[in-house]
C-alpha cells in the first residue's frame, strides 16, 4: 500500500510517524531528508525535531540528497520503512530531488511501500505543484489538499 504523511510542521510528523509507519517508534528505521534546510539561515527545527526523534527512539539516519547519485540514495534508503522530507527551501529541495534522481527512486521505494513523510518544504514536493511554497499569507490557508505528483 502506499502511504504518504504531510504535514507542516516537524511537531505534527514526529508525534504521528509511529501511526503513519505502523510500527512502534523504536522499531523505525527512517531516513531524515534535511536538504531544503541547506536553503535557509534559521535551522534550529532540524535540532529540533532530531531531539524528539530521539526522545521517540526513533532509528534515523541524516541524508542530504544533494550531489548523490541515485544509486547511492537507492542503497541508502532501500532498506528504510520511512523517509522523512523536511522543511526549509521548497526549491532548493526540488531542484536537488530532480538533479540527484530522488524522484524516481522515491516513487520505487513507495511502490515497495517505504512511508513518505513531509514536513512544509517536504510536503510541497508531493503536491501538484510546489507553487503554494511563494504564496502570500499561507497562514490563511487552513487545508491544503495534496496529491503526491511523484506517482
Amino acid at each position: 500500500m502506499k502511504k504518504i504523511f504531510l504535514g507542516s510542521n516537524g511537531t505534527f510528523i514526529n508525534k504521528n510517524i509511529a501511526k503513519a509507519v505502523g510500527k512502534p517508534a523504536k522499531e523505525i528505521k527512517l531516513a531524515y531528508i534535511t536538504t531544503a534546510s541547506k536553503g535557509v539561515s534559521n535551522t534550529g527545527y532540524i535540532e529540533a525535531n532530531k531531539k524528539m526523534m530521539a526522545e521517540l527512539g526513533i532509528n534515523y539516519q541524516e541524508i542530504d540528497i544533494e550531489g548523490k547519485t541515485s544509486l547511492e540514495l537507492w542503497n541508502m534508503l532501500e532498506h528504510k520503512d520511512a523517509v522523512y522530507l523536511s522543511g526549509g527551501n521548497t526549491f532548493y529541495l526540488l531542484k536537488a530531488a530532480r538533479e540527484s534522481g530522488f524522484v524516481k527512486v522515491i516513487k520505487d521505494l513507495i511502490e515497495k511501500g517505504v512511508v513518505y513523510l513531509g514536513e512544509s518544504a517536504g510536503a510541497y514536493l508531493a503536491c501538484p505543484t510546489i507553487e503554494m511554497a511563494d504564496w502570500k499569507h499561507q497562514d490563511k490557508y487552513n487545508e491544503m489538499v495534496a496529491k503526491f505528483i511523484l506517482l
